[in-house]
C-alpha cells in the first residue's frame, strides 16, 4: 500500500530567531489541522544570512546576487511553495522572481496581506516595522494598487517601532520596552486596522492577545499552509 507523496514547502533559512518562529507556526498550525504527531513537511535551505543581512534594506545589485543562488537551489528541490521569513527581502524578490522562470508559487507576505484586508473590506492601515518599511514606498505603492491606503506613522512611533525591532533582533528586549511597544499597539488599534510588517516583531504573537492587528508573516505562512493542506 502506498501512501499520498506529500506535498512538501521548500524555506529559505535567514536570521535564526525568525526562521525559528516560522517554522515554529508552521509545524503548530499544521498539527492543528492534522492532528496526531503531524509536522509541516519542510525542505529548509540555510544561508548565511550574514552575506544578505548588511545589504538590506535595498542595496538591490548586491541583494539579487547573493539571493539568486539559493533560489535556483529551493526551486530545484522539488517543493510545492517557497516561503521566505523576511518581510524586507521580498522587495528583493520582486525583481529577480520572475527571471526563474518558474511556476512554483512565492508565498508572498504583501499579497496574502492584501487578500486578508479585502475580505476584511478594509481599506485603510498603518504599517509598524523597520524604520526603512515605514518610510520607503515599498508597501504603500503595493497596497495603492489594492486600493487601500497606508496612513504615514508620526515619527515617535517609528522610533518605537524600530526600536523593538532591533532589541528582538538581538535577543535584548525587555519588560518596559515590549509594554512601550504594546500601549503603542492599543493606542492605534483604537481608530485603525494595524499591520506588522517586520518578522521580530511577528515574535511578539500580538496578533493573538490584541484586536485590530494583522501580522504579514502570519498571514504569509497561512498562505503558504493552504496550499498543501
Amino acid at each position: 500500500m502506498h501512501s499520498e507523496k506529500p506535498k512538501y514547502l521548500g524555506m529559505l533559512g535567514l536570521g535564526s530567531r525568525a526562521s525559528l518562529y516560522y517554522l515554529e507556526r508552521l509545524n503548530a498550525v499544521y498539527n492543528e489541522k492534522n492532528g496526531g504527531y503531524s509536522t509541516c513537511p519542510v525542505k529548509l535551505l540555510n544561508a548565511n544570512f550574514d552575506h544578505i543581512n548588511p545589504f538590506l534594506p535595498n542595496q538591490f545589485d548586491v541583494l539579487e546576487k547573493r539571493i539568486w543562488p539559493y533560489l535556483v537551489e529551493l526551486v530545484s528541490m522539488g517543493v510545492e511553495g517557497i516561503l521566505v521569513p523576511n518581510i524586507t527581502l521580498h522587495e528583493t524578490l520582486d525583481r529577480c522572481w520572475q527571471q526563474l522562470g518558474t511556476n512554483i508559487p512565492l508565498h508572498h507576505p504583501l499579497e496574502a496581506t492584501c487578500v486578508k484586508l479585502r475580505q476584511m473590506k478594509k481599506n485603510s492601515v498603518i504599517v509598524l516595522g523597520s524604520r526603512y518599511t515605514m518610510t520607503s514606498t515599498y508597501i504603500p505603492d503595493y497596497f495603492k494598487k489594492q486600493g487601500i491606503t497606508v496612513e504615514v506613522p508620526q515619527e515617535k512611533m517609528i522610533e518605537t517601532s524600530e526600536n523593538m525591532r532591533q532589541l528582538l533582533y538581538k535577543k535584548n528586549e525587555k519588560e518596559n520596552d515590549m509594554e512601550e511597544f504594546s500601549q503603542l499597539i492599543k493606542k492605534l488599534t483604537q481608530s485603525t486596522t494595524v499591520v506588522l510588517a517586520c518578522t521580530e516583531l511577528s515574535t511578539l504573537n500580538l496578533n493573538n492577545i490584541e484586536e485590530g492587528i494583522l501580522d504579514m508573516a502570519s498571514l504569509q505562512i497561512e498562505s503558504a499552509l493552504h496550499q498543501i493542506i
